[in-house]
């Protein structure tokens, strides 16, 4: 996916939501996070990490000892990532621009490899996990986010929600 794929890469909006998506989903991320374990010391990657990703909670895991790699491939979001990481301190976090599909990080790296929504709406999905699967040690983490539409209910039911979680469905598929 290039940088031209992404459809809303030019807009400072989009940048916020991205944000804000982050932040939505940052306690559930936290709780995941913990219980794997202790992460001192870790080399953690984010891949697609966006304008923020998980890469404050992957850096207050891993501690001063350890190391968090974000990468993403277009030129405004890894500048709101680099401004994320300024604005909270985080001297063990860098961010690359590099394809999440492949990337010229070195093989086995990674104690935790982590994508959030590059599986369904890109539809390269053998290729994403071909490059989790490089990037991450023996014995590391695969850590995957991806929506559940299973999930996703209203009651009483709703004509309205029922065509919204079409389009939904529609947009998430796969090319």
């Amino acid at each position: 996916m290039s940088s031209a794929d992404y459809l809303l890469s030019d807009s400072a909006s989009e940048l916020e939501r991205l944000r804000l998506q982050a932040r939505v989903w940052e306690p559930e991320t936290e709780a995941w996070l913990d219980s794997l374990g202790p992460m001192e010391g870790w080399h953690c990657l984010d891949l697609g990490c966006g304008a923020m990703g998980i890469l404050g909670s992957l850096a207050r895991r891993a501690g001063a000892s350890g190391r968090i790699v974000g990468v993403d491939i277009d030129a405004m979001q890894l500048r709101a990532a680099r401004a994320f990481i300024a604005e909270n301190n985080l001297p063990k976090v860098e961010v690359l621009e590099a394809d999440a599909y492949a990337s010229p990080l070195p093989a086995n790296s990674f104690d935790l490899a982590h994508v959030r929504f590059l599986f369904a709406p890109v539809g390269r999905d053998t290729q994403l996990m071909d490059e989790l699967w490089r990037l991450t040690k023996p014995g590391g983490i695969i850590a995957i986010q991806e929506p559940d539409s299973a999930a996703w209910r209203c009651y009483p039911p709703s004509d309205a929600w029922d065509r919204l979680k079409a389009a939904m469905r529609s947009r998430l598929r796969p090319n």
